[in-house]
Parts: structure tokens; sequence; C-alpha cells
């Protein structure tokens, strides 16, 4: 029996591959070539600088 996550992951490959995209050989690519998803945010978004106190 299939817990309702399994049943979500699975519909939710269905719906990437719908469009062209291999769940799962993404996941393998992360995990070979990882990132930081904060890397550079400060230059994204000047305002998270942090601001020096007088």
């Amino acid at each position: 029996m299939t817990t309702q996550l399994e049943q979500a992951w699975e519909l939710a490959k269905q719906r990437f591959a719908a469009v062209g995209i291999d769940v799962e050989e993404a996941l393998r690519h992360l995990i070979v070539y990882p990132f930081q998803c904060t890397a550079g945010r400060a230059m994204m978004f000047p305002v998270l600088k942090t601001r020096k106190v007088r």
C-alpha cells in the first residue's frame, strides 16, 4: 500500500514528465553538482546587506 506522500510524489513526477522534465535525473544532477541557494543574495537584494550600527 502506498502512502499519500508516495502518491503525491508519483503524481508530481508524472506532471513534470508531461512537460519534458525527468525529476529523478534532475535530483541526481543536484547531488552531483550541489549549490547554495543563498549565494549572492546580498548582491541581488542590496537591502539585505548588513548595515553598520553607529
